[in-house]
């Protein structure tokens, strides 16, 4: 019976006026304690109601520039905490992990569209596996090659990744073929 009462109470509210309700309730029989009561709202409930305020609003990110300063210097930044990384126990390993960062000048940009394998092995495999698993379109994905003329140069993939862009330095590391191993949240 209590629970037709607090059912009737909830309908009463929907329909009717607080203090109608509660006398209608009270006619009918029950319990005054448990009838509703009407409040007015407070008044500072009119400070949550305003129209005019932008919530949620996005700015379109930018994607950045192969020749970009701040690109170069992150990038910098993971080539410096890779060199220091690599144990180089011999002469040459030690002259390739002194010339490494040296050899970097920057980024120029190179077209998505028929990178194959003949390009870069792994850069068109980091390429075909960001498509497929992360379901990326090939219009949003930026490849930027390193500057000058190099055996292996560095490639960067860039694509949009919630509200950053995702980029991965590939061929920086030879001797790992996971394109995930060395990469970071730009800007």
């Amino acid at each position: 019976m209590l629970k037709i009462g607090v059912l009737i109470g909830a309908l009463c509210l929907s329909f009717v006026s607080g203090a109608t309700c509660a006398q209608d309730m009270v006619a009918a029989g029950l319990n005054p304690e448990i009838t509703p009561i009407a409040k007015e709202t407070s008044s500072n409930a009119k400070v949550f109601d305003n129209q005019t305020e932008n919530l949620g609003s996005v700015k379109e990110l930018t994607p950045p520039e192969c020749s970009s300063t701040e690109l170069y210097d992150k990038v910098m930044n993971i080539v410096n905490d890779y060199s220091q990384k690599v144990k180089a126990e011999t002469i040459l390993a030690k002259r390739k992990q002194a010339l490494l960062p040296a050899n970097i000048s920057g980024f120029h940009k190179v077209p998505t569209q028929g990178f194959n394998t003949t390009t870069d092995f792994n850069t068109a495999n980091a390429l075909l596996m960001i498509k497929i698993n992360e379901k990326v379109l090939e219009d949003d994905i930026l490849i930027c090659e390193q500057n000058g003329k190099h055996n292996t140069p560095l490639f960067l993939i860039i694509y949009p990744y919630s509200d950053n862009y995702k980029v991965y330095v590939i061929n920086l590391d030879r001797w790992s073929d996971d394109y995930k191993d060395i990469s970071f949240i730009y800007p």
